[in-house]
């Protein structure tokens, strides 16, 4: 089994380069690397709530979840982080119920919204702390010792990778939805992608 790293939740950051726009920042509990991994905005608003101790009037899905599971007499052992993969991240929840373990795959954000409500551990396979940690330390030497400013730089390469993963038409609808709504930052990246396809880059 590959070795596991604690991690712990840092904050929670809003970028206005693409969707999804938030960032979830961990961080290792006993080291210096930082994991920042792009979150919906619902799940942001999950774990986010829960963070604050905000109750929500009706249960949300993660509450729904939880409480389900403790009703049934699951508990959550551990979610872990377990792959990267074209810039997606792959995780998995890992349950015990009966004096059984299971190991159900996930999405990170999913896992971690249940994690804060289970209270139970974070973790991330070495691998995907080696391939994509930050170590602050480094960075702060760097020109870029915002952390903040280095995920902006992340993000946007995902961004390039997300719009080469579309159709032509995919693009083309995306950029008239990008305009619509006066988000010509977008809107030009999704023209160059366009350009760059037409071999006019």
């Amino acid at each position: 089994m590959e070795e596991k790293i604690e991690l712990e939740i840092l904050g929670l950051t809003y970028t206005e380069h693409f969707q999804p726009a938030y960032i979830l920042i961990l961080k290792e509990k006993y080291g210096t690397k930082r994991l920042p991994i792009a979150i919906g905005k619902f799940e942001a608003n999950s774990i986010g709530m829960k963070l604050e101790n905000l109750q929500p009037k009706r249960p949300i899905t993660h509450d729904l979840i939880y409480t389900m599971l403790k009703t049934l007499g699951v508990n959550l052992i551990e979610v872990i982080i377990t792959k990267v993969e074209e810039d997606i991240f792959y995780g998995e929840i890992v349950l015990e119920y009966d004096k059984k373990i299971y190991r159900i795959d996930s999405r990170p954000s999913d896992a971690i919204a249940l994690a804060v409500r289970f209270d139970c551990p974070i973790y991330a396979y070495k691998s995907v702390i080696d391939k994509e940690g930050i170590d602050i330390e480094k960075l702060k030497n760097q020109q870029t010792n915002n952390i903040s400013d280095f995920t902006d730089q992340r993000t946007e390469s995902r961004e390039e990778n997300y719009l080469r993963s579309l159709t032509m038409e995919d693009l083309q609808r995306l950029m008239q939805n990008a305009i619509e709504k006066e988000n010509y930052e977008l809107a030009s990246k999704i023209r160059d992608e366009i350009k760059r396809r037409q071999g006019q880059l």
